[in-house]
Protein backbone atom coordinates (compact mmCIF):
# COMPACT_ATOMS: atom_id res chain seq x y z
CA UNK A 1 0.00 0.00 0.00
CA UNK A 2 1.35 3.50 -0.84
CA UNK A 3 1.88 6.20 1.77
CA UNK A 4 -1.42 7.98 1.07
CA UNK A 5 -3.36 4.73 1.22
CA UNK A 6 -1.65 3.75 4.46
CA UNK A 7 -2.48 7.13 6.01
CA UNK A 8 -6.12 6.81 4.97
CA UNK A 9 -6.32 3.32 6.50
CA UNK A 10 -4.96 4.68 9.77
CA UNK A 11 -7.40 7.57 9.75
CA UNK A 12 -10.30 5.18 9.19
CA UNK A 13 -9.08 2.91 11.99
CA UNK A 14 -8.85 5.81 14.42
CA UNK A 15 -12.27 7.03 13.33
CA UNK A 16 -13.70 3.65 14.30
CA UNK A 17 -11.88 3.71 17.63
CA UNK A 18 -13.12 7.13 18.69
CA UNK A 19 -16.70 7.19 17.56
CA UNK A 20 -19.01 4.58 19.08
CA UNK A 21 -20.43 6.81 21.82
CA UNK A 22 -21.93 9.23 19.26
CA UNK A 23 -24.61 6.75 18.33
CA UNK A 24 -25.80 6.87 21.92
CA UNK A 25 -26.09 10.63 21.65
CA UNK A 26 -28.12 10.28 18.45
CA UNK A 27 -30.40 7.84 20.25
CA UNK A 28 -31.05 10.46 22.90
CA UNK A 29 -31.88 13.02 20.28
CA UNK A 30 -34.33 10.61 18.59
CA UNK A 31 -36.13 9.34 21.72
CA UNK A 32 -37.85 11.35 24.22
CA UNK A 33 -36.33 -2.70 34.65
CA UNK A 34 -33.96 -3.70 36.56
CA UNK A 35 -32.20 -6.88 35.35
CA UNK A 36 -29.19 -8.82 36.52
CA UNK A 37 -25.85 -8.54 34.74
CA UNK A 38 -25.41 -11.36 32.28
CA UNK A 39 -22.90 -12.46 29.67
CA UNK A 40 -23.71 -14.03 26.34
CA UNK A 41 -22.42 -16.50 23.76
CA UNK A 42 -22.21 -15.89 20.01
CA UNK A 43 -21.65 -18.39 17.18
CA UNK A 44 -19.09 -17.20 14.63
CA UNK A 45 -18.56 -19.56 11.69
CA UNK A 46 -18.56 -22.70 13.79
CA UNK A 47 -16.83 -21.25 16.84
CA UNK A 48 -18.63 -20.34 20.06
CA UNK A 49 -17.31 -17.18 21.69
CA UNK A 50 -18.28 -16.49 25.28
CA UNK A 51 -18.42 -12.83 26.36
CA UNK A 52 -18.89 -12.19 30.08
CA UNK A 53 -20.61 -8.92 30.94
CA UNK A 54 -18.82 -6.33 33.06
CA UNK A 55 -20.32 -6.13 36.56
CA UNK A 56 -23.84 -4.63 36.58
CA UNK A 57 -24.05 -4.49 32.77
CA UNK A 58 -26.67 -6.09 30.51
CA UNK A 59 -26.75 -6.87 26.74
CA UNK A 60 -28.86 -4.24 25.00
CA UNK A 61 -29.84 -6.44 22.03
CA UNK A 62 -31.60 -8.83 24.41
CA UNK A 63 -33.15 -6.24 26.71
CA UNK A 64 -34.16 -3.57 24.20
CA UNK A 65 -33.73 -4.52 20.50
CA UNK A 66 -35.02 -1.16 19.27
CA UNK A 67 -32.30 0.79 21.08
CA UNK A 68 -29.77 -1.74 19.83
CA UNK A 69 -30.83 -0.97 16.24
CA UNK A 70 -30.18 2.71 16.81
CA UNK A 71 -26.81 1.97 18.38
CA UNK A 72 -25.91 0.06 15.21
CA UNK A 73 -26.45 3.09 12.96
CA UNK A 74 -22.78 4.02 12.59
CA UNK A 75 -21.16 0.60 12.61
CA UNK A 76 -18.67 0.82 9.72
CA UNK A 77 -18.82 -1.63 6.79
CA UNK A 78 -15.72 -3.44 8.04
CA UNK A 79 -17.33 -4.45 11.32
CA UNK A 80 -20.48 -6.15 12.56
CA UNK A 81 -21.92 -4.99 15.86
CA UNK A 82 -22.44 -8.03 18.06
CA UNK A 83 -23.49 -6.44 21.34
CA UNK A 84 -23.64 -3.28 23.46
CA UNK A 85 -23.41 -3.55 27.23
CA UNK A 86 -24.73 -0.89 29.61
CA UNK A 87 -26.02 -0.73 33.18
CA UNK A 88 -29.78 -1.09 33.69
CA UNK A 89 -29.84 2.47 35.04
CA UNK A 90 -28.20 3.88 31.91
CA UNK A 91 -30.56 1.88 29.71
CA UNK A 92 -33.46 3.52 31.53
CA UNK A 93 -31.81 6.90 31.06
CA UNK A 94 -31.53 6.28 27.31
CA UNK A 95 -35.19 5.27 27.16
CA UNK A 96 -36.07 8.52 28.93
CA UNK A 97 -33.96 10.65 26.56
CA UNK A 98 -31.25 11.37 29.12
CA UNK A 99 -27.50 11.12 28.63
CA UNK A 100 -25.64 8.00 29.75
CA UNK A 101 -23.74 8.59 32.99
CA UNK A 102 -21.82 5.34 33.40
CA UNK A 103 -19.60 3.15 31.24
CA UNK A 104 -20.65 1.59 27.94
CA UNK A 105 -18.99 -1.35 26.17
CA UNK A 106 -19.24 -2.61 22.57
CA UNK A 107 -18.34 -5.93 20.94
CA UNK A 108 -17.70 -6.21 17.18
CA UNK A 109 -16.73 -8.90 14.71
CA UNK A 110 -14.13 -7.81 12.16
CA UNK A 111 -15.56 -8.76 8.74
CA UNK A 112 -12.04 -8.94 7.31
CA UNK A 113 -11.51 -12.12 9.32
CA UNK A 114 -15.07 -13.48 9.23
CA UNK A 115 -15.15 -17.27 9.08
CA UNK A 116 -11.46 -17.91 9.55
CA UNK A 117 -8.70 -17.71 12.10
CA UNK A 118 -5.85 -15.22 11.55
CA UNK A 119 -2.48 -16.89 11.18
CA UNK A 120 0.26 -16.04 13.71
CA UNK A 121 1.90 -13.81 11.08
CA UNK A 122 -1.37 -12.01 10.34
CA UNK A 123 -1.84 -11.35 14.05
CA UNK A 124 1.71 -9.96 14.30
CA UNK A 125 1.00 -7.73 11.29
CA UNK A 126 -2.23 -6.51 12.87
CA UNK A 127 -0.44 -5.58 16.09
CA UNK A 128 2.21 -3.71 14.11
CA UNK A 129 -0.48 -1.83 12.19
CA UNK A 130 -1.99 -0.50 15.40
CA UNK A 131 1.44 0.57 16.59
CA UNK A 132 1.84 2.58 13.37
CA UNK A 133 -1.57 4.16 13.96
CA UNK A 134 -0.50 5.39 17.39
CA UNK A 135 2.78 6.75 16.06
CA UNK A 136 1.83 8.30 12.73
CA UNK A 137 -1.87 9.08 12.42
CA UNK A 138 -2.82 12.64 11.49
CA UNK A 139 -5.37 13.23 14.23
CA UNK A 140 -7.07 16.38 12.83
CA UNK A 141 -7.56 14.73 9.42
CA UNK A 142 -8.82 11.53 11.05
CA UNK A 143 -11.31 13.53 13.10
CA UNK A 144 -12.54 15.38 9.99
CA UNK A 145 -12.95 12.10 8.10
CA UNK A 146 -14.92 10.57 10.92
CA UNK A 147 -17.09 13.67 11.34
CA UNK A 148 -18.02 13.49 7.64
CA UNK A 149 -18.77 9.77 7.86
CA UNK A 150 -20.97 9.97 10.95
CA UNK A 151 -22.99 12.90 9.62
CA UNK A 152 -23.54 11.19 6.26
CA UNK A 153 -24.68 8.05 8.06
CA UNK A 154 -27.09 10.00 10.28
CA UNK A 155 -28.64 11.70 7.27
CA UNK A 156 -29.17 8.36 5.51
CA UNK A 157 -30.43 6.26 8.41
CA UNK A 158 -32.21 8.62 10.79
CA UNK A 159 -35.22 10.85 10.28
CA UNK A 160 -34.60 14.55 10.78
CA UNK A 161 -31.51 16.77 10.63
CA UNK A 162 -28.64 15.79 12.93
CA UNK A 163 -25.15 17.15 13.26
CA UNK A 164 -22.02 15.82 14.99
CA UNK A 165 -19.07 18.11 15.72
CA UNK A 166 -15.69 16.95 16.99
CA UNK A 167 -14.18 19.87 18.87
CA UNK A 168 -10.90 18.29 20.01
CA UNK A 169 -9.24 14.89 19.95
CA UNK A 170 -6.12 13.51 21.58
CA UNK A 171 -3.40 11.41 20.01
CA UNK A 172 -4.20 7.68 20.33
CA UNK A 173 -2.01 5.88 22.87
CA UNK A 174 -1.19 2.18 22.46
CA UNK A 175 -0.49 0.80 25.93
CA UNK A 176 -0.52 -2.97 25.44
CA UNK A 177 0.25 -5.42 22.63
CA UNK A 178 0.39 -9.14 23.48
CA UNK A 179 -2.66 -11.42 23.49
CA UNK A 180 -4.63 -8.27 22.65
CA UNK A 181 -3.89 -4.77 21.34
CA UNK A 182 -5.24 -1.95 23.51
CA UNK A 183 -5.41 1.79 22.89
CA UNK A 184 -7.12 4.86 24.29
CA UNK A 185 -7.78 8.44 23.30
CA UNK A 186 -9.75 11.46 24.50
CA UNK A 187 -12.29 13.46 22.54
CA UNK A 188 -14.52 16.48 23.09
CA UNK A 189 -17.58 16.43 20.86
CA UNK A 190 -21.26 17.31 20.55
CA UNK A 191 -24.40 16.10 18.80
CA UNK A 192 -27.43 18.21 17.98
CA UNK A 193 -30.87 17.72 16.48
CA UNK A 194 -34.57 18.14 17.22
CA UNK A 195 -33.72 21.44 18.88
CA UNK A 196 -31.43 19.80 21.43
CA UNK A 197 -27.68 19.64 21.87
CA UNK A 198 -25.61 17.12 23.82
CA UNK A 199 -21.90 17.39 24.49
CA UNK A 200 -19.30 15.21 26.16
CA UNK A 201 -15.61 14.95 27.04
CA UNK A 202 -14.96 11.30 26.31
CA UNK A 203 -12.32 8.80 27.30
CA UNK A 204 -12.40 5.94 24.78
CA UNK A 205 -10.66 2.58 25.06
CA UNK A 206 -10.36 0.10 22.19
CA UNK A 207 -8.99 -3.42 21.89
CA UNK A 208 -8.65 -6.07 19.21
CA UNK A 209 -7.92 -9.75 19.91
CA UNK A 210 -8.27 -13.22 18.38
CA UNK A 211 -10.87 -14.93 20.58
CA UNK A 212 -11.34 -18.68 20.12
CA UNK A 213 -10.04 -18.40 16.56
CA UNK A 214 -12.19 -15.38 15.58
CA UNK A 215 -10.99 -11.77 15.45
CA UNK A 216 -13.08 -9.45 17.61
CA UNK A 217 -12.78 -5.81 18.58
CA UNK A 218 -14.04 -4.01 21.66
CA UNK A 219 -14.71 -0.47 22.88
CA UNK A 220 -15.27 0.98 26.31
CA UNK A 221 -15.99 4.62 27.03
CA UNK A 222 -17.57 7.16 29.34
CA UNK A 223 -18.08 10.90 29.58
CA UNK A 224 -15.19 11.15 32.03
CA UNK A 225 -12.08 12.48 30.25
CA UNK A 226 -11.82 15.40 32.68
CA UNK A 227 -12.23 13.23 35.78
CA UNK A 228 -9.00 11.44 36.75
CA UNK A 229 -10.67 9.05 39.19
CA UNK A 230 -13.39 7.97 36.78
CA UNK A 231 -10.86 7.71 33.94
CA UNK A 232 -8.73 5.32 35.94
CA UNK A 233 -11.81 3.33 36.90
CA UNK A 234 -12.74 2.96 33.22
CA UNK A 235 -9.26 1.76 32.34
CA UNK A 236 -9.32 -0.81 35.15
CA UNK A 237 -12.80 -2.02 34.17
CA UNK A 238 -11.94 -2.26 30.47
CA UNK A 239 -8.72 -4.18 31.10
CA UNK A 240 -10.42 -6.55 33.54
CA UNK A 241 -13.18 -7.20 30.99
CA UNK A 242 -10.78 -7.92 28.10
CA UNK A 243 -8.61 -10.13 30.34
CA UNK A 244 -11.69 -12.12 31.36
CA UNK A 245 -12.84 -12.55 27.75
CA UNK A 246 -9.39 -13.78 26.66
CA UNK A 247 -9.12 -16.18 29.62
CA UNK A 248 -12.64 -17.59 29.27
CA UNK A 249 -12.10 -18.42 25.58
CA UNK A 250 -8.53 -19.65 25.74
CA UNK A 251 -8.11 -22.82 23.69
Amino acid sequence: MDESGDAMTMQNDVARLIGRWLVGCLCLLCMATTVQAQGFKVELAGRTVSVPAPPDHVPVSEVDPEIFKLLDVTTPPGKRLIEVLVTPLDLERMRAGKIVEGRMFHVYEDRKWAGREPTPQEWRDERENYLRIARRVDVPNAADAFEDMINESAQRKLEGPYRIDIDAIGQPVLYRSDDSVRMFTRMSTSAQGNGRKLSADLLIFAAIAPINGRMLSFNGFCDCAEDAERSEALRAAFDAWIDEIVAENRL
